[in-house]
């Protein structure tokens, strides 16, 4: 899954509301923080996502603040919010940080898992092939077998 529809998906799961432009700003930021491997400048974050927007600097940066604030203060969903975002640093920039290192995370054990199912599943074909051929050379002793007799 790629950045975007997995922050999509964890900022649904936390409770932000879809249809604000603090949602679709947040989206932008955790894609341009991910191009620039977590080291992007929030402030070069709201300048690109305005350009990117047609909108303003100080309007994307009240649209992130707003959606933040919406689910620390209202959120239903507190254990979403503590497992994604922080708390106790609610500047937009610690909080888009937070979620980006955390979305990166979660990427990383989710590919972790499919790799080790991925080895789980080869090893029990592997098994499987060896019982398999292990019958098809007992059914063929026996024929010889009989054959011979």
């Amino acid at each position: 899954m790629d950045i975007g529809e997995k922050t999509k998906q964890i900022l649904l799961k936390i409770g932000f509301n879809p249809a604000t432009k603090g949602f679709r700003y947040i989206c932008d930021a955790i894609a341009l923080l991910d191009e620039a491997d977590g080291n992007g400048k929030t402030i070069g974050l709201y300048n690109a996502i305005a350009k990117k927007n047609n909108d303003t600097y100080s309007r994307v940066e009240r649209a992130i603040k707003h959606a933040f604030d919406s689910v620390i203060e209202k959120g239903s969903n507190l254990n979403m919010v503590n497992k994604y975002l922080t708390t106790v640093y609610t500047s937009n920039s610690a909080l888009l940080h937070t979620l980006w290192i955390n979305i990166q995370e979660e990427i990383k054990e989710e590919q972790s898992g499919l790799n080790h199912n991925t080895d789980r599943c080869e090893t029990e074909t592997i098994t499987i092939n060896k019982q398999v051929l292990k019958s098809v050379i007992n059914m063929l002793e026996k024929e010889l077998e009989n054959y011979g007799n």
